[in-house]
């Protein structure tokens, strides 16, 4: 049928059809990368109009770039060609890939800049709808949760997204404010495009042979930034993966993504502020554990007060010449059970039985444990905590002891780490804790 027939047919068809396929439709997100564009030539053949019309349906993906079409170009065979065609017989269009791997520099940790009263929330449904893009494949699943700081401003949202192999997924990061630096491109890095939006890409392949991925880019005032790590032996299906995650990054419908979705359901308490060592004491949750005095020649660093989701403690910090000490007084988690120690297996605990270096002295299973104990107040004696003064480590430094434990009053546990600091004096601090 040609364009003349076209207008002929179009005038005998019923107004009640036309007006009907013009109301706006919810949006239904496909399961398979090219649904899309199988769905845009159904409706096509459907109504006819938009051959002629400029206006997109109301919900199709937009890409970034502005055009009108949220896919890449599809030619439209006659209709008189496309009347035995299914969907499995449309050709699937060329992705639009102009893609460069910068060689990156040096890997850096993707610290997130400090926020008082930072906390998380998993995302539900909604809000991972909000966020998502609007094209995926089949093995693509998604789960996230979304970073607020202590007033309940959106900060950043963290999806994970499934790759087609088992146990690695790629990282996406969305944040209003910035990217998270995580890697040092070269001062001349070579961008990369696919569908009209720009990424800046980047490889880092470690002594193993496995390699690390990461683009960022910033799509719709909102920066993205994604990552992944995959073993030598999955590089080649990973990086293909990631390429197709990229891809379906650049497909998002109207309005989308929508950041202003994501709220925070509660906002947990939360406090940051520096004490002197009176106000310390007279903390109500953790001052009578707290050091009463600090040694001699040591000076005060910092007394600090600390409350978010995840951390509630009371610390201090004391320092001279050559020496330092931390004392941490905090309730105890679930994760402190891994690390309690019984007197009656001093290889859990006893430092003089491992030689330097320890990583190859201590076997792996009790690594935690004599890195780290945690002493029954009831139970500790000097000749237990003697046993963590450890001198070996500080040739060329200093002549104290390093020691670094800790100890359990109930649902409280004290911290210590300590370097040129009396252990006998620790312990005697510790004594008059006792309950």
């Amino acid at each position: 049928m040609r364009g003349s027939e076209l207008l002929d047919k179009l005038s005998l068809v019923d107004i009640v059809y036309v007006e009907a396929a013009a109301i706006p439709r919810q949006p239904v997100r496909p399961n398979h990368r090219w649904a899309a564009v199988a769905a845009c030539i159904a409706l096509l053949a459907a109504v006819g109009g938009l051959w002629l019309g400029q206006v997109p349906t109301p919900g199709q993906p937009v890409p970034p770039n502005g055009t009108e079409s949220g896919l890449p170009p599809v030619t439209i065979p006659d209709a008189e060609d496309t009347q035995s065609e299914t969907t499995e017989d449309v050709e699937r269009p060329a992705s639009v890939w102009d893609f460069y791997y910068n060689e990156i520099d040096h890997m850096v940790d993707a610290a997130r800049q400090y926020s008082p009263g930072y906390f998380q929330e998993a995302l539900d449904q909604t809000e991972l709808d909000a966020v998502q893009p609007g094209m995926w494949l089949e093995w693509m699943t998604f789960s996230g949760e979304a970073g607020f700081d202590g007033e309940g401003n959106l900060l950043e949202v963290v999806l994970w997204v499934t790759t087609s192999q088992p146990d690695t997924t790629v990282t996406v990061t969305l944040s209003p404010d910035g990217p998270s630096p995580c890697f040092l491109l070269p001062e001349e890095a070579v961008p990369s495009t696919c569908n009209g939006v720009e990424y800046r890409l980047g490889r880092w392949v470690d002594p193993s042979g496995g390699i690390s991925l990461r683009a960022e880019s910033q799509m719709h005032g909102i920066w993205f930034t994604l990552s992944l790590h995959t073993t030598a032996d999955a590089k080649k299906q990973a990086q293909a993966d990631f390429e197709d995650i990229l891809e379906c990054f650049t497909f998002y419908e109207q309005g989308m993504p929508n950041l202003s979705a994501v709220t925070a359901v509660e906002i947990p308490p939360w406090q940051d502020k520096n004490l002197s060592q009176t106000e310390a004491l007279a903390d109500p949750d953790f001052g009578a554990w707290f050091l009463p005095t600090a040694p001699s020649g040591f000076a005060e660093e910092s007394i600090c007060r600390y409350q978010d989701q995840n951390t509630n403690a009371l610390w201090g910090l004391w320092t001279s010449e050559y020496g330092q000490l931390r004392w941490e007084v905090r309730y105890m988690t679930t994760e402190d059970a891994d690390y309690l120690v019984d007197i009656s297996e001093p290889e859990t605990y006893d430092l003089s039985r491992y030689p330097i270096p320890r990583a190859d002295s201590v076997p792996e299973y009790l690594r935690k444990m004599v890195e780290h104990p945690i002493f029954e107040a009831e139970e500790l004696t000097w000749e237990v905590l003697s046993t963590r003064a450890d001198t070996a480590a500080d040739a060329g430094d200093s002549d104290g002891a390093r020691m670094n434990f800790g100890v359990r009053y109930g649902d409280i546990i004290v911290e210590v780490q300590s370097k040129s600091v009396d252990p006998q004096w620790i312990y005697k601090q510790l004594m008059v804790l006792q309950p």
